[in-house]
This record gives structure tokens, C-alpha cells and sequence, in this order.
């Protein structure tokens, strides 16, 4: 039997639209070689299986993704799952480490620091009302 009287051409574009296999693909043909499929795929389209089968299959995935967006609006699972998918976001993310943040760690560690170098004394109720804060801080050196 001639190869290409075992594979209907609008049936092969049809699997490829729905993302078979090349192995569901070659199954469905009666189980025919990939190298087969492929020979075919060069005489009716004058590319490999690989070539025309992305050719085939890319309209399709453009329209899964675009009917996943569009559910997301709706699906706070669909918006988690595209956004972990295709923008790299994380249940768990890490904290960059870039110039900004040993800044500001530094900072942090200096305030720090000067705390336990110079604490600021202690405040209660009665001595801010008794004005004894103001004077204890002008002693000290502090305003």
C-alpha cells in the first residue's frame, strides 16, 4: 500500500490542530514509522513533520492562550496559574539581593546601632506631662 493512501491529508491537519502526538498521530494511521509520516509530510508539503506541524498547531495554541487570558478575568485559579506559567511568579519568591536592598540593610543595621550606642530615654505619662521629658533631653544633648 502507497504511503500516502494511508494518511488523509485534512485528517492529519485535524490532529495536528489538536496538539496529538506525532506518536498519536502516526498511531492513528495504523500505526505507521515516524520516519514515514515524515516522508509523506516532505511530498505533500515539502517540509519535515516538525516544520509543518508548528505551522499547524501554532493558530491553536494562540487561541489557548488567548481563551486562558480571557478566562483569568473570571478565575482567580486561571490569573495563579498564568501568572506563575508565563510571568515566572512564585508561591514562595526571593527577595533580590541587588544594590538597593544592601543599602537599605546597612542603614538599618547603622540606625541599629546607634540605638544601643545612644538609647533614648525613657518616656512615661507623667513625665510628659510634668515637662520633665523636655529637660532630661536638653541635658543629654537631645532635642
Amino acid at each position: 500500500m502507497d504511503d500516502s493512501t494511508k494518511i488523509d491529508k485534512n485528517a492529519f491537519e485535524m490532529y495536528c490542530q489538536l496538539a496529538c502526538t506525532e506518536q498519536d498521530i502516526c498511531d492513528h494511521f495504523g500505526g505507521i514509522d515516524h520516519k514515514t509520516l515524515d516522508a509523506w509530510c516532505q511530498r505533500e508539503y515539502g517540509m519535515s513533520f516538525e516544520q509543518i506541524y508548528k505551522q499547524k498547531v501554532g493558530p491553536v495554541k494562540i487561541a489557548l492562550r488567548r481563551n486562558q487570558l480571557m478566562l483569568s478575568k473570571t478565575s482567580s485559579m486561571m490569573a495563579i496559574f498564568l501568572g506563575k506559567n508565563m510571568l515566572g511568579q512564585s508561591d514562595h519568591p526571593e527577595a533580590p539581593i541587588g544594590e538597593n536592598i544592601i543599602r537599605e540593610s546597612n542603614e538599618q543595621m547603622l540606625a541599629l546601632a546607634d540605638l544601643i550606642n545612644r538609647p533614648l530615654p525613657v518616656r512615661t505619662i507623667e513625665s510628659l506631662t510634668a515637662g520633665q521629658d523636655t529637660e532630661k533631653n536638653t541635658k543629654q544633648g537631645r532635642t
